[in-house]
């Protein structure tokens, strides 16, 4: 049903129930148009006010749907301000048990405190990975800062999408913008993919273009043009390519070299945002792909899907299983099924260009 309307948005099914449904959705849009103005309206006037903490808060966000590389570029960020920081990571937990309103630590920094039912797989996978780093699931990110500061946690607050989270008061706003697909069809929801208008990339203080790894200079020439007719004054714009780290073996936190991959025949499959780029990153590491299955964004796995995925693999020609790291937190408590499959995960990192100008950045806007 996703890729069915997605290709609705995008042009690439036509018909007549194809032409009904897209003006269903741009009638739909201006509904979601004048919500997001009336409440960022309340905001800007102080009608609504955000709510504000003692210590400093970063957000990371993003102005579309879908993935644009929000958690390795939260991993990149947070490893690079801990050395001198106390940093608290605080995400509402996508994919998480949806029940609990109440802030749930995460992680300690030196210990996990729960699992991904409870924190959602990208918090969780961010927890396992960071150490010496506080992480808290908060719908409303305020009492999630609250949450850090009872506890006796100061430093920094890293906010995970929180770029539409009025509700708390920020310090800097770094915003993600794709690369392979920057604006959408530059319409927003649900006839688009876009949170909300290009006018609002005005309100960040600095600006990513992510995996850009694959673009020409021309192309990256172009968007960053486009983002700066969206702003009223100039803002730093810094690229940013998403590469391949390491393989490692389900469980294990030991790292196999990326040509362990090299011609072998693979079964891949995946649950995030952009599967596509999951798919290019194994072909750019040459590997055999004999099948790839892609399940929707922050997909909750069953036993009966790890089940139907390991006969799909016994009856394929491949000779390993491989996932994302994301993915690879949901399927720990199968581990009855998956312990007897050879299942890799594939870690990725952020490298951006001109990171020390980056980082002063961040500091004199923090100063």
């Amino acid at each position: 049903m996703e890729d069915y309307l997605l290709d609705i948005i995008y042009g690439r099914k036509r018909g007549a129930a194809a032409f009904l449904i897209k003006i269903f959705l741009k009638a739909a849009s201006i509904g979601y148009y004048i919500i997001v103005k009336s409440r960022r309206f309340l905001y800007k006037s102080g009608i609504l006010k955000s709510k504000k903490l003692n210590n400093k808060v970063i957000s990371i966000g993003n102005i579309t749907v879908g993935g644009t590389g929000k958690t390795p570029f939260t991993a990149f960020l947070v490893e690079k301000l801990k050395h001198d920081n106390d940093i608290t990571v605080i995400s509402r937990g996508y994919g998480a048990e949806k029940k609990i309103k109440k802030p749930v630590q995460i992680s300690s920094g030196r210990e996990l405190l729960c699992g991904p039912e409870l924190s959602g797989d990208e918090l969780y996978m961010l927890a396992e990975k960071i150490k010496d780093v506080n992480f808290i699931r908060a719908r409303d990110r305020y009492s999630g800062g609250v949450m850090a500061e009872e506890k006796g946690f100061s430093g920094l607050i890293v906010l995970d999408d929180g770029f539409q989270h009025y509700q708390l008061a920020r310090d800097l706003d770094i915003l993600l913008i794709d690369g392979r697909d920057p604006f959408s069809n530059r319409k927003l929801l649900p006839a688009g993919l876009l949170r909300e208008p290009l006018s609002e990339i005005k309100r960040a203080d600095i600006i990513i273009i992510t995996r850009t790894e694959n673009l020409g200079e021309d192309e990256v020439d172009r968007i960053e043009k486009k983002l700066n007719s969206c702003t009223d004054e100039k803002k730093p714009v810094f690229r940013a390519e998403t590469k391949n780290d390491s393989i490692l073996i389900l469980d294990s936190l030991q790292k196999l070299s990326l040509k362990f991959l090299q011609k072998r025949k693979i079964f891949a499959f995946c649950g995030i945002g952009r599967p596509d780029a999951f798919k290019r990153s194994l072909k750019d590491l040459n590997a055999d792909i004999a099948e790839f299955t892609a399940f929707p964004d922050h997909y909750s796995y069953s036993e009966e899907d790890l089940l139907n995925l390991a006969e799909k693999f016994q009856n394929s020609a491949a000779e390993i299983m491989i996932t994302t790291e994301k993915d690879s937190v949901k399927i720990k408590k199968y581990r009855k099924i998956t312990d007897g499959f050879p299942i890799y995960k594939l870690a990725v990192k952020i490298s951006l260009k001109r990171e020390d100008e980056f980082m002063e950045s961040v500091q004199q806007i923090l100063a």
